[in-house]
């Protein structure tokens, strides 16, 4: 399945009045009045995805369409596919664009108008177009600080962190006092595997700006980069506080449960957690993607002796494939109602609260039911060779990973090989149908993926996965399967750095890109492994 994010269930008393009212103002003509009214609406309530799309109208019709497409984008990510929606978006953007044509029509020089067009090309993923206008500026005004600093952003997102580093060396040489330089020159230091002085960079940000959340979580992230749980999990819990984290925070008056750890939690208040579970219900909850959850469930199972119950919200997807495992645990799908609870853990946060800074040796810790095995089993027929599995791109709604998944056409080569190569991939991405149909040696499936119970069923089955970043690698891993994961140059945190295993997935063999980009040479180093494997698992 692929990756999917659901807003938990809220208390939308406070907000649906605010709604009301700016819908209201919208009617009468009075736009600045309205969208203070949402903006008043999203700081009580920041998960109720409606007042985005609304917002997002409203400051379309004033003019300010960059902010606009912001809100649309972040509705778009969030809610399901809605081609009106998507039409709406078109038009907005096609008028960013037109308004800003104007006026460099009449003002072929103007300096703002070009670095807004970079900046709405920054948005909308067109990453190219940003760096030509973004070079068209500082050919003109070497010094606009803003143009470097849009310039490095598009860089970093086109994979090209050397150069991306560059332009934020220049930005800051010319404002060193402005935070989300150090910030931005942070990323990109973690990026290049630099994480002292990705450090470095992330701390004279916190020296400008104390409460800024996300470099906390970074200097979080480069702990853990390097496998220092006990320096990393601390800062993972600055994510509540970012800006992309915390509308998913679930909506409950209950404490966190914080567990008996003498380490520090960061941002919360001792009002506000409690240790104490016992003949308590805890509520522990699913936060961000699929990849994550099956990451972090292998720590359920510890909870069970520590808490009068445990209740675990989880996205649906996984609900079929945990219910049966977990014993003495009530698991839940993220699109039921919160239950009631006495204490609550999001998932990420259960090693912190736990204590857990090595992390556990397993083989597998997940297994798919044994009837779902064999039907499995009969579906692909009789077995006469090496069968692998292939996942090339993650969740494809919202905007793609563009560094993380893989194109098509660069695993292509494997299927060369005499072995049964059968796709995990739950959704293909649009630009790979094309090529997908010319591919009959690589045998689809992807409607009978109902839910993750049928995919760790299909595992079972296979010898071997070769997988990107992606939840089916998580999966896999779980199961104790051969996986191969292929990595992007600097990969997230979980997988640390140059080191060819993982010490959460045993059965787990790492091929990273030598170089930002380089899928070619990955591929390479696969096949040349696929060549000299005669026999993998079973």
């Amino acid at each position: 399945m692929a990756e999917v994010q659901a807003f938990p269930t809220m208390d939308i008393s406070g907000v649906l009045p605010l709604f009301f009212r700016a819908v209201e103002l919208r009617v009468q003509g009075q736009l600045a009045e309205a969208i203070a009214c949402l903006d008043e609406a999203l700081e009580l309530s920041p998960a109720f995805i409606p007042c985005y799309l609304e917002r997002g109208l409203m400051l379309s019709e004033s003019g300010r369409h960059d902010k606009a497409l912001r809100d649309i984008d972040h509705f778009l990510k969030l809610a399901p596919a809605s081609p009106d929606i998507e039409a709406q978006r078109r038009q907005i953007l096609a008028n960013a664009h037109q308004q800003l044509d104007d006026i460099l029509r009449e003002q072929p020089e103007s300096l703002p108008a070009r670095q807004q067009r970079a900046d709405l090309h920054l948005t909308t993923g067109r990453f190219a177009e940003a760096v030509q206008e973004c070079q068209t500026i500082l050919a003109a005004a070497p010094c606009q600080v803003e143009a470097w600093n849009t310039l490095g952003s598009a860089l970093l997102a086109m994979d090209r962190p050397e150069k991306a580093l560059l332009a934020y060396e220049n930005a800051l040489g010319r404002n060193p006092s402005r935070a989300e330089l150090w910030f931005n020159l942070g990323n990109t230091r973690q990026q290049l595997g630099k994480l002292s002085a990705a450090i470095e960079a992330y701390q004279s940000a916190l020296d400008l700006a104390p409460t800024l959340a996300e470099a906390h979580m970074e200097i979080g992230h480069c702990h853990l980069l390097r496998g220092n749980f006990r320096a990393g999990w601390p800062g993972l819990e600055f994510r509540w506080q970012t800006g992309q984290m915390k509308p998913f925070h679930l909506p409950t008056d209950r404490p966190l449960w914080i567990g008996q750890t003498t380490e520090a939690w960061p941002i919360v208040s001792a009002s506000s957690t409690t240790r104490n579970i016992r003949d308590k219900t805890l509520l522990v909850w699913a936060e961000q993607g699929l990849g994550d959850s099956l990451q972090f469930i292998r720590f359920v199972p510890d909870l069970v002796d520590l808490a009068g119950q445990v209740i675990l919200r989880v996205q649906k997807p996984l609900q079929g494939l945990l219910e049966p495992l977990l014993e003495n645990v009530r698991v839940i799908g993220n699109d039921a109602p919160i239950p009631r609870h006495d204490a609550h853990c999001p998932l990420l946060s259960l090693p912190l609260a736990l204590g857990v800074f090595t992390i556990p040796e397993s083989d597998r810790y997940l297994k798919a039911a044994p009837k779902k095995v064999m039907e499995w089993q009969a579906r692909l027929g009789k077995k006469r060779r090496l069968r692998v599995g292939l996942t090339w791109a993650g969740r494809q709604f919202g905007q793609p990973n563009r560094t993380r998944d893989i194109p098509l056409v660069c695993m292509a080569p494997l299927l060369q090989l005499a072995m049964d190569f059968i796709s995990l991939q739950p959704e293909v991405p649009a630009p790979d149908r094309p090529l997908l149909a010319q591919l009959p040696a690589l045998r689809c499936q992807e409607p009978r993926f109902a839910d993750f119970s049928e995919t760790a069923a299909l595992i079972e089955n296979l010898d071997l996965v070769i997988s990107a970043d992606t939840a089916v690698a998580h999966l896999a891993g779980a199961l104790g399967k051969p996986c191969w994961l292929l990595l992007r140059h600097a990969s997230e945190w979980r997988w640390q750095r140059d080191r060819p295993d993982s010490p959460w997935y045993p059965s787990t063999r790492i091929f990273r890109q030598p170089t930002p980009g380089d899928w070619d040479g990955v591929i390479a180093k696969v096949m040349e492994a696929l060549s000299e494997t005669s026999r993998i698992g079973g």
